[in-house]
Parts: structure tokens; sequence; C-alpha cells
């Protein structure tokens, strides 16, 4: 697993590739083979998701959240078009896509 600086994790969100950042509060894996997820602070707070079932869709966290974990969302984003959902929606989907596996 990549371990970067915060400055540097965009182009590992935008190539999917598993990382943290170096103090591990943010961090992106693939959850199942077709769904990538970054989380800021643990798996209960996924900040965006993208699944390769749906052409690539990327999904972002509309939630209200820290000033660290705004700094993330800012220096993680993927700068594609993304779908807003909340924390709760999020998870739910992330935990549908793991029971489909």
């Amino acid at each position: 697993m990549l371990k970067l600086a915060n400055s540097n994790v965009r182009n590992a969100v935008q190539r999917r590739l598993e990382f943290k950042n170096t103090n591990g509060t943010l961090f992106g894996r693939w959850e199942t083979p077709n769904l990538y997820v970054v989380y800021s602070y643990g798996e209960h707070f996924p900040l965006f998701l993208c699944d390769g079932k749906h052409d690539m869709a990327w999904a972002i966290n509309t939630d209200k959240y820290s000033v660290t974990t705004s700094r993330h969302f800012s220096q993680a984003h993927p700068q594609y078009e993304t779908v807003g959902s909340n924390t709760q929606e999020l998870k739910e989907y992330i935990r549908k896509c793991k029971s489909e596996v």
C-alpha cells in the first residue's frame, strides 16, 4: 500500500490506487473488485466511492465534517463528475456491495 503526503493523494484517488496518508487518517482501498472507497478517519466516514459496475461513477459525501476532514476532501477529491450522498447512504451502499461478493 502506498504511503503518501496529503498533497499527493489526488492522483492515487483518480487512479483508484490503495493508499494511506502519512499519519493514516486518510486512506483509499478496494472494498470489492468493483468498489473503490476513500475514507477519512476510519470506515465510519466514507468521503468518496467509485463503482466500477456503473461506468466508474463517483459519489461524494455531502454531510458536514471537521476542518481536517474538509481538508482531506479538498486534497483527495477526484475532480470527476460526482453524485452527492450522505454518510448513511454511502455506508449502506458499501455494505450492499460487499454482501453481493
